[in-house]
């Protein structure tokens, strides 16, 4: 009854992992590089959940096939730890990612040469899978690379103001669900299910944070401020930015300059304003930030705006000045009135080549 279970358990995973890779490999909104680490997550998985299969299909049979069953378990633990790296590079940020590599690289060749002495497992003669003395080493190490997963996967998901970040921690808590029922009861083995899973839902994440940002600098796109604008309740500010004289940096110094002075004001929006509320990139050169803040607040983040663009303006003459305005809105006041006396500001600062209101 157990083993038609987990069957079940298997066709499922790989059923979900072949609908995940050829998602993956059919997704314009990926990189190939980050298509490529996503569809090796799903190949390592499959490897993963099959030498387990293996395992429970012969573990303690009493029938023949050890070289098929200590295969099978060689197969799992290489590839495990790789699935973690995978994941890691295609959803995340890495951290000292060569030495992620060159520490997966080690790992298999460190297995290769202990499945000849049974030093992390054996299977004995009657086909029975033991623990050998280096066993807890190769589970320190995979926990290790579950740690980095969920590290890079969180860190990237910070870069980005999509307000997922409940949903990522959600997601990455099936991977706990599934190691903590597998040390309860290791019969119960839905930890492959639960990695392919998380590997399909961060796909769907990426996929969702893409459809949400801009390409170039990062920021929230227009479809984003115009939502967020028009459910906006309350006392909020409307701030509206124009990079200066923008066509002149793309006709004197070309596009790749261009694009590299967009970034650089998104990032200075970002840093300024980007704790009090969201940022955007409306137009081409045009930013805006809906941001709550009092008067203090206020007052300190459009000082450092300014600090920040003479900074970037002294370190690299190409880079452009940058004018804002801003509207504060009221329950009473309209939001296309506001977004005229936001544009009606910065229009006017931007004449007065000055940068207060």
């Amino acid at each position: 009854m157990f083993f038609d279970l987990y069957t079940t358990v298997f066709l499922i995973t790989i059923l979900i992992l072949v609908i995940t890779a050829v998602d993956i490999w059919n997704n314009r909104l990926m990189s190939k590089k980050t298509a490529g680490w996503a569809v090796l997550a799903c190949v390592m998985i499959a490897l993963s959940t099959s030498g387990e299969f293996i395992d429970a299909l012969l573990n303690g049979s009493g029938i023949g096939w050890t070289f098929v069953h200590l295969g099978g378990r060689f197969v799992e633990f290489c590839c495990a730890p790789v699935i973690c790296i995978a994941l890691a590079f295609a959803y995340g940020s890495p951290i000292h990612g060569g030495v992620a590599v060159k520490s997966v690289i080690a790992h298999i060749l460190f297995e290769i040469v202990c499945v000849f002495f049974g030093l992390i497992f054996y299977v004995d003669e009657i086909n029975l899978f033991h623990r050998g003395p280096l066993y807890l080493m190769y589970l320190a190490y995979f926990m290790s690379t579950v740690v980095y997963a969920f590290i890079t996967v969180i860190r990237k998901g910070k870069a980005y103001q999509t307000d997922v970040d409940a949903v990522l921690y959600l997601i990455l808590s099936i991977l706990s669900v599934g190691v903590i029922i597998q040390f309860v009861d290791s019969r119960i083995r839905v930890f492959y299910l639960c990695m392919a899973v998380i590997n399909m839902l961060l796909c769907i994440r990426n996929d969702k944070t893409m459809l949400q940002v801009d390409a170039v600098t990062g920021l929230l796109n227009r479809k984003c401020y115009d939502v967020d604008l028009s459910e906006h309740k309350g006392d909020f500010i409307l701030y509206l930015f124009d990079v200066d004289l923008f066509k002149q940096v793309n006709d004197t110094y070309g596009h790749a300059t261009g694009d590299l002075c967009l970034q650089t004001v998104a990032a200075i929006i970002l840093d300024a304003f980007g704790s009090y509320g969201q940022c955007y990139r409306i137009g081409g050169d045009e930013f805006a930030a809906v941001v709550e803040m009092d008067l203090q607040q206020q007052i300190q983040a459009e000082s450092r705006f300014r600090q920040l663009v003479k900074d970037a303006r002294n370190h690299d003459e190409r880079m452009p000045d940058v004018s804002f305005g801003y509207s504060r809105h009221r329950d009473d006041h309209h939001i296309q009135s506001m977004i005229d006396d936001a544009d009606e500001n910065l229009y006017r600062n931007k004449m007065a080549g000055r940068k207060n209101v």
